[in-house]
Order: C-alpha cells, then sequence, then structure tokens
C-alpha cells in the first residue's frame, strides 16, 4: 500500500500544475500516470484491466481537450 500511495503522490506532484482546461482532467492524468506507473507495460490494455478503465483511458489519450504539451509542461 506504501508504493501505491508513493506513486500517486509522485503523480500529483508531476501533473498538478497541468493546464488541461478542466480539474476533472487533472484529476485523470494524475490517476493513469500513477496507474503506467505502478505496471509500466506500455500499451492501454496491459494497464487498464477493465474494459471501463480501458475505454477512459483510450477517451482521455484521444481527446481534442487534451494537449500533451501541457502535460509535458506541467
Amino acid at each position: 500500500m506504501r508504493e501505491t500511495a508513493g506513486v500517486r503522490q509522485w503523480a500529483a506532484l508531476e501533473f498538478q500544475h497541468a493546464d488541461l482546461g478542466d480539474a476533472r482532467r487533472r484529476r485523470r492524468v494524475i490517476a493513469m500516470a500513477a496507474a503506467v506507473a505502478r505496471a509500466p507495460g506500455g500499451k492501454i490494455s496491459e494497464v487498464f484491466r477493465s474494459a471501463a478503465e480501458r475505454q477512459g483511458a483510450y477517451d482521455f489519450v484521444e481527446s481534442k481537450h487534451v494537449d500533451a504539451k501541457a502535460m509535458v509542461e506541467a
């Protein structure tokens, strides 16, 4: 459990200032970054196990409202 909390804390520190236009997107990128850090398989299908999680990740990555540059700059 400590590792999970540490990973979540790392993701929050990395992306807390991401300007994604909506606080919900910021929370989503933090959750996704933590999941990827816990299981860095490289593929969405390997990191997100449930169909709902995978669909949410795909929707986020493909969203016209999400700017990769904003995440990098965060």
